[in-house]
């Protein structure tokens, strides 16, 4: 997970449409397993914004043609990005892409 989370917050500092990473932090848990190891729970640390992910917002029938191409866009330009520093996503689906309303419009900005 330390090394997912240098990745990524690699890639969040050099690209604009990554989400931030912040911290990572590791938390007992107080249970032990059958064989007396304390077992640990890591937590990334990520930018808090109010973002809506795209598998909810795809309708059943799918986004108008327009719309779609606006969105890909998007995320392919970020992935170009992230490309652009080495670093692969490895697990780019829908619910792994947010959306946020930027201040200045009512456009949204598209970040995995």
């Amino acid at each position: 997970m330390q090394k997912e989370f240098e990745i990524g917050r690699h890639a969040s500092r050099a690209a604009s449409h990554v989400i931030q990473y912040i911290d990572i932090i590791e938390v007992d848990n107080n249970s032990k397993t059958s064989s007396d190891f304390v077992a640990k729970q890591i937590f990334l640390i990520i930018e808090d914004f109010d973002a809506v992910d795209l598998s909810t917002l795809i309708p059943q029938d799918g986004f108008p043609v327009l719309h779609f191409l606006n969105v890909a866009i998007q995320i392919v330009s970020g992935l170009q990005e992230i490309h652009d520093k080495n670093v692969i996503h490895g697990d780019l689906k829908p619910s792994n892409c947010v959306s946020i309303k930027t201040s200045k419009s009512n456009k949204y900005r598209w970040l995995m």
